[in-house]
């Protein structure tokens, strides 16, 4: 949990090496992570889903990054 919470903390844009830590950490969870770039798009090209127990965590954004922040910051207060 408090690995993943470091990535929350940052105000920078995360690395590909921490986005693939992070998804790594979520499949160890026992979770399963979705990243999406969906390339036809004029915005919100990119989507990340977190599933959890049949809860979903979904957020569309500009970067990546900012997709997965938003979304990992759900997750987080979800399993805190």
């Amino acid at each position: 949990m408090e690995q993943l919470k470091k990535f929350l903390e940052s105000y920078n844009e995360l690395s590909n090496g921490e986005i693939l830590e992070v998804f790594n950490l979520i499949g160890k969870n026992g979770d399963v992570i979705l990243l999406k770039n969906d390339g036809l798009r004029d915005t919100n090209k990119f989507t990340v889903v977190i599933m959890r127990f049949g809860e979903s965590i979904r957020y569309d954004d500009e970067t990546l990054s900012d997709a997965l922040k938003k979304a990992l910051d759900e997750y987080v207060n979800l399993i805190d």
